[in-house]
């Protein structure tokens, strides 16, 4: 058995972990990121001003950690937007767009019911990063990481989940990538 390059990527410019977890892990050539709430890295508070300012905040801090693992934006291919309120959709894209102006990644939306240090009324943006290495098979290229990244965006939600509606699709977004 191999034994993985670990890594592990922290940076004071976005918030500490709130958990036992780190900010992101770099294994070999793929980086996954935690989740990122729309946290202020030195308060430690979720930022006022709603939704977009809270997407803002939590794509400024994924920033962050992207930078101090050598990556950017430019390195995003696939994003996932989960909103408390699909109506939420238009305002999100307006945050988004400032982020990714050009080579969009793909991207998918859904609504979700909760998130971790979320009161139920307020909608606080969330994301996680997960990085894929094509290289993985061919070897790496030679310079900085250079991975593909997937983007999640999750606003908490003050509804509730229909958990079989919930486990359906799931079972369906695996069956759809595991093939």
């Amino acid at each position: 058995m191999s034994t993985l390059n670990r890594k592990i990527v922290n940076t004071p410019s976005a918030p500490a972990a709130i958990g036992p977890y780190s900010q992101a892990v770099v294994v070999d050539r793929t980086m996954y990121i935690s989740g990122q709430l729309g946290m202020d890295a030195a308060s430690g508070q979720l930022v006022d001003g709603g939704v977009q300012a809270q997407a803002k905040q939590a794509l400024v801090n994924m920033g962050e950690i992207l930078k101090a693992a050598g990556c950017d934006y430019s390195n995003v291919v696939k994003t996932t937007v989960l909103l408390a309120d699909i109506n939420d959709f238009n305002s999100v894209n307006e945050v988004y767009k400032t982020f990714f102006s050009s080579n969009f990644p793909a991207r998918a939306a859904y609504q979700v019911a909760a998130l971790p240090r979320v009161s139920t009324n307020t909608k606080p943006v969330r994301q996680w990063c997960q990085t894929y290495d094509p290289w993985a098979r061919t070897g790496p290229p030679e310079g900085p990481i250079r991975n593909f990244i997937t983007f999640s965006l999750y606003v908490s939600s003050i509804f509730r989940v229909d958990w079989w509606k919930l486990r359906r699709l799931l079972l369906l977004v695996l069956s759809l990538t595991l093939d």
